[in-house]
């Protein structure tokens, strides 16, 4: 993946597409949910790498909003069990 710029102002419509869809179904991790989950934390890797530290720090809550805790707390559910 090649990095361009600093992120720009895509960079927020990307995450959006990245964030995985908490409130979607809930239940029992299958292989559909395990690739979303992954995806969404690659993607996110190879976004965050790309980025300046002012656009990085800028959108930091962000990340965390709508990528991290989604995937952390699906995966700390006892849902999946």
């Amino acid at each position: 993946m090649c990095c361009e710029g600093d992120g720009g102002p895509g960079t927020g419509g990307l995450l959006s597409q990245v964030a995985p869809s908490g409130g979607s179904g809930g239940g029992r991790l299958n292989s559909r949910k395990e690739a979303g989950l992954l995806a969404a934390v690659t993607l996110t890797q190879k976004i965050v790498v790309c980025l300046s530290d002012t656009t990085l720090m800028d959108i930091l809550p962000k990340i965390s909003q709508e990528v991290l805790l989604p995937v952390l707390g699906f995966l700390t559910s006892p849902a999946i069990g």
